[in-house]
Parts: C-alpha cells; sequence; structure tokens
C-alpha cells in the first residue's frame, strides 16, 4: 500500500504531506480545486502519468513488487524529480521510467477509459480457470499436462524449423567444418611441442657461430698434450687438467653429433611445422583449445552428416505430440465452455447491484498458444465491450475485480478511480459505493467522488480545497465529513436538510 506521499511544486500546489489509510480513501472538494492535478501526481511519481510536479515521494510497504535489478525492502521509497529533465528514483537509486512503469505495473492500477488490462484474453482465462478448477478436480491436471506437451511441441517445432533452414546451407557448412578438421588434423599437434621446436631453431640458429668457435678452439685442443706434459715436469698433478680436458670435449662432440644427422632438409621442415602450428595458435589461442575445437568441430560434422536421420525422427515426435496436444487443447475447451454460464453468472451479480444488465460471454478460437485456443470475449447487451460507454465500461472492470476477489485473484495493489461515479444518478453511486467498499478489503482504493454517497462510506476522506489561488489538502474528522459531505448534497449554501442526511449517510457506515 501507498502509506504516505510528498509533492512539492505542482501547479496550485506549493508543498504538502499526507498519510493514508488502508482500505477505501475518498477525495472530495469543489470543482478546480486539484484534485485531478493531486491524483496526476501521485501516479506521476509512479511514471504512469505525466505531471507538472517537481518533486513528489511516495512511501511504500505491504507489497509483492519484484525486480532483477532492484532489491526491495518492506518499506522502500519512490521518487520524482523534475529539473532540466526528469528522474526517477528507487531508494535513492536511480531507475529509468521504463523500468520503473515494468515494476509498478500491478502495484498501481488507473481504473480509466485507457487502461483495459481486466479484459486481456490473459486475465479473462485466467478468472475463467479458477472457476474451471473449483468446479473440476482434474482441471488444473489437464491444464498443466497442456502447458507442458505445448512447450515440447514448440520447442521441437522450432528444431525442425532450424534443421530446415540448415539443409539449405548444409553442404556448405560440412565443407567448411571439413577443411578446418583435415587443417588442424594435418598438423596433428601436441601439446608443448611448440615450446621444444622452438628452442630446437634457436640452436639451428646458432649452429654455424658455435661451429666457426669449435674450429678456432681446435689448436688448442691439439696442444692439451703439452699442457699436461709440463705438469708433469713441474711434480703437478695433472688428473684434474685431464678431467677438465675430457670434459670440454665430451661437450663439443655432444654438440657435433646432435646435428650429424639431421640435414638440411629436415632443419627446413622443422621450421614449416613451427610456422603451421603458430598459425594454429594464433587461430585457436593455443594448440590444446585447437585439438578441442577440432573434436567439437568432428561432432558437429558428425550431426550434420545424421541430419535427416534425426529430422525423420524429429518428424515423427512433432506427430505425436500434435496429437497429444490437440486432445488436451479440446479438452480444456470443454472443460471452460462448462463454466461459462457461472463466469456469467458470478459478474452478473455485481453487475446487477451496479444496474448494469446483459453482459454475456462467448469462446471464440484461436491460433494455439501456451494458454490454448480459446479467445474471451464480453458482452454487454449484444455490444461488445469496447462499444459501450466508459461508465459502463469502469461498471464492468469493477464486477470483474470484485469477482476475481471472490476467487482469491488479487494483486497487493492500489487502484486509483477518477470520478468513477461521475453522470450516474444517486440509487447508481450508492451501488458503486457499497461495491467499492468491499472491494477495498482487498485493495487499497483512491476515488475522486462528487457524490456524498461514496465520501460517506471512506474509511478516510480527504478534502482537497482553494485559498488564494493556492491548493491544499486535509483529512478530514467526522464533523467536518458532516459538513463536506451537506455541501456535496446541497451546494455551497448548506441547508439543514443536507446536514441531517450527511449525518445519517455516515451514520449509516
Amino acid at each position: 500500500m501507498i502509506d504516505s506521499f510528498h509533492l512539492k511544486d505542482c501547479l496550485s500546489f506549493d508543498e504538502l504531506d499526507i498519510e493514508f489509510d488502508k482500505g477505501l480513501v475518498v477525495f472530495s472538494g469543489p470543482s478546480g480545486a486539484g484534485k485531478s492535478i493531486f491524483f496526476d501526481a501521485m501516479l506521476d511519481c509512479f511514471a504512469h502519468k505525466q505531471s507538472h510536479a517537481k518533486l513528489c515521494e511516495a512511501v511504500i510497504s505491504d507489497h509483492d513488487m519484484k525486480s532483477e535489478s532492484f532489491l526491495f525492502d518492506d518499506e522502500f521509497i519512490i521518487k520524482k524529480i523534475q529539473n532540466e529533465k526528469t528522474r526517477y528514483f528507487l531508494n535513492n537509486q536511480n531507475i529509468s521510467k521504463k523500468e520503473l512503469q515494468k515494476i509498478t505495473k500491478n502495484f498501481v492500477r488507473s481504473l480509466d477509459h485507457k487502461s483495459n488490462d481486466e479484459f486481456t484474453n490473459k486475465n479473462l482465462l485466467l478468472f475463467l480457470d479458477k472457476i474451471c478448477s473449483k468446479n473440476d478436480s482434474d482441471f488444473l491436471s489437464i491444464k498443466e499436462q497442456f502447458e507442458t506437451n505445448f512447450d515440447n511441441l514448440s520447442k521441437k517445432t522450432q528444431e525442425l524449423k532450424e534443421i530446415d533452414q540448415d539443409e539449405e546451407l548444409l553442404e556448405e557448412k560440412k565443407e567448411f567444418l571439413q577443411f578446418e578438421i583435415e587443417q588442424i588434423s594435418s598438423c596433428n599437434p601436441k601439446i608443448g611441442e611448440i615450446e621444444e621446436l622452438k628452442e630446437l631453431k634457436k640452436r639451428f640458429i646458432s649452429k654455424e657461430k658455435i661451429e666457426s668457435s669449435i674450429k678456432d678452439t681446435q689448436i688448442v685442443f691439439a696442444n692439451f698434450h703439452k699442457i699436461d706434459t709440463m705438469l708433469s715436469k713441474m711434480s703437478v698433478d695433472g688428473e684434474f687438467f685431464a678431467q677438465t680436458t675430457q670434459k670440454l670435449q665430451s661437450i663439443v662432440d655432444e654438440f657435433e653429433s646432435s646435428f650429424e644427422n639431421l640435414s638440411d632438409k629436415e632443419i627446413e621442415q622443422t621450421i614449416d611445422r613451427i610456422e603451421n602450428l603458430s598459425k594454429l595458435e594464433k587461430k585457436y589461442g593455443s594448440l590444446e583449445e585447437a585439438i578441442k575445437q577440432k573434436e567439437k568441430k568432428e561432432i558437429e560434422l558428425e550431426k550434420l552428416e545424421n541430419i535427416s536421420f534425426e529430422k525423420a525422427i524429429l518428424q515423427k515426435n512433432i506427430k505425436k505430440l500434435t496429437l497429444i496436444v490437440d486432445d488436451l487443447c479440446q479438452e480444456l475447451t470443454a472443460k471452460r465452455e462448462s463454466s461459462v454460464k457461472q463466469f456469467v453468472f458470478i459478474i452478473q451479480n455485481y453487475l446487477d447491484k451496479l444496474y448494469l444488465g446483459g453482459l454475456d460471454l462467448k469462446i471464440k478460437p484461436k491460433l494455439m498458444d501456451k494458454t490454448g485456443a480459446n479467445e474471451i470475449v464480453l458482452f454487454l447487451n449484444n455490444t461488445k465491450l469496447e462499444d459501450i460507454s466508459s461508465g459502463e465500461l469502469n461498471r464492468v472492470k469493477l464486477a470483474l475485480l470484485a469477482g476475481k476477489a471472490g476467487y482469491d485473484i488479487t494483486y497487493k495493489a492500489s487502484l486509483f478511480l477518477d470520478e468513477i461515479d461521475a453522470n450516474l444518478s444517486g440509487k447508481e453511486s450508492e451501488a458503486l459505493a457499497i461495491l467499492l467498499k468491499e472491494l477495498s478489503q482487498h485493495y487499497q482504493i483512491f476515488a475522486i467522488s462528487h457524490h456524498p454517497q461514496l465520501s460517506s462510506m471512506a474509511h478516510q476522506h480527504i478534502l482537497v480545497y482553494k485559498q488564494n489561488e493556492t491548493s491544499y489538502i486535509k483529512e478530514l474528522s467526522y464533523e467536518q465529513r458532516v459538513q463536506e459531505i451537506a455541501r456535496i448534497v446541497s451546494g455551497e449554501n448548506i441547508t439543514i436538510e443536507a446536514k441531517k442526511l450527511a449525518t445519517k449517510l455516515l451514520r449509516q457506515q
């Protein structure tokens, strides 16, 4: 519910704060006092309407709003600030207008001629199905089976569509995959191989320099025996020198033997392999990834080569699922049709109280979707709802809300009704007020009224008035309500009879 509202700099309003009760909250006041301006500002705070408010702020509690982008506390604040541009905030966190509208769509509901959510096929089916489930213990099971099988059928139909599209490019895809697999296979890469080959390449490059150095030292090796003779004459043990000489000769011999059997052609092949492996490494990021991609492409190629077989199996499954879904859909339709009379009876019962008759409901076939193949069409006195008056349409909406509330189809929402009792007789206005009071057990309802009946039934009565061209609001006490309702009855010149009627209306509540 909306606990409180703060408004600043909005046309004739300077600044105000108001706290709201649960249930039915009615606004009244002389024409031009600013009631609709105030309503528009409240709806603007939730991005559902535009107003001239520079600042509006609402405190929310007892809600069931959800969002993947925002975390909701039990109580939170929504704020709109208008400077050079309009900005919205949820608990001081920036939020786009579109996202705020989406989040608050079911929380704030304005019952005007532009808002026809109650008459969408989805919402009408929701109510009809609720009635069906009360009447038939098997209904929910059948509906669940239908939805599951329909989802499965949709998935497989999409798979078949993709296969049909793939078939057009099948040969081209196969050739491309075969080329890439062959490119990797021809190299037959091994993890860590390229590092070893690069090290060998370094040795190739340094071979000539090392061989030149070895040649330059041959004269030294040839004269090692003279050093040994010298050490012997000096009576010095030459064993250490002999070991060193042998070690040096061993290193030289090992180097020469490592290249002894390696031809120039083999060296060239090694360099070419390094180049090919480097290309794979550059393309796939690493040789390990190239090996993984080869395996993945082989699986994809095998799948493409088996596509005809898979397509035949898929077509068979689709045919089988289509029969199941059609049978379940027909069952759903039959059960829904059996509950149409009760649907009409429930809503007509409320419409009778509102002095409106002639409701009818027809189930028409439509293209099948997850809800079935039924389109719900409502008529009032053989006229489609889009062709009836706004006053009649609003009463049908309220009857639907009341009917659904009886089946626990409600939302934690605040309803906004701007002069919903306009152009109604006293009898009709009283019936509407009684229904709204009943509905207020399930919703917080904000209503602008020019009739004494609705004002007298309010749980909270708020007066909107003007002084010196500035608009104000205030919650009325019992005595002030008597005065305001009497003004509604008799005009600015309040009569004793009007006061008596106002007192009587309030005492009846």
